[in-house]
């Protein structure tokens, strides 16, 4: 069940910026412009300089609604894989795209679907069942016991069980 909203979520942002073409497989990207944790308007004011400069992609920070943390790492703790926010609003990142392909610069969006905000106190989840649009059947959870804990990724047991069922700290998967 995840996994289909993820699909839906990510073939939805196709149509939602529609995208002048899709990346053919051979094609490879000249230079990458990273814009790590900036302001989808900010990007925009500059992104045909980068072609300028050689460029041919620029990466963008996630889009989803995330801890609201002024810090980077908040917005890789996403809290609603449905509203767009963060650096910007849907109308911000839409005109940033719509520069970059005026410019000639494709665009590659960082999205987080391994994992949520941890959970505990300010704007993240005490439990799963306060996340939007998901339910606890949507995580990995103790056996016996939806919505808590598993286990905790052990990178050095030889197998990779632990990656794919357990969380990565307080992050439910």
């Amino acid at each position: 069940m995840r996994c289909q909203k993820f699909v839906v979520l990510a073939i939805s942002l196709v149509i939602a910026f529609n995208l002048p073409g899709l990346a053919q497989v051979a094609e490879q990207p000249v230079a990458i412009f990273h814009a790590f944790n900036q302001n989808y308007n900010d990007v925009r004011k500059f992104v045909c300089q980068l072609a300028d400069r050689g460029y041919s992609h620029i990466q963008i920070p996630p889009a989803q609604k995330s801890n609201s943390s002024q810090e980077w790492w908040a917005r890789y703790q996403p809290v609603d894989y449905d509203v767009i926010e963060g650096k910007g609003s849907q109308a911000d990142l839409q005109q940033l795209i719509a520069q970059a392909h005026k410019c000639q610069i494709k665009v590659i969006a960082d999205v987080v679907f391994n994992h949520t905000a941890n959970l505990g106190g300010g704007d993240n989840f005490e439990d799963l069942t306060k996340f939007p649009g998901l339910t606890q059947n949507d995580f990995h959870s103790a056996p016996g016991n939806p919505g808590k804990k598993p286990c905790d990724i052990n990178y050095s047991d030889g197998n990779r069980n632990s990656e794919l069922n357990c969380w990565l700290g307080d992050f439910p998967i």
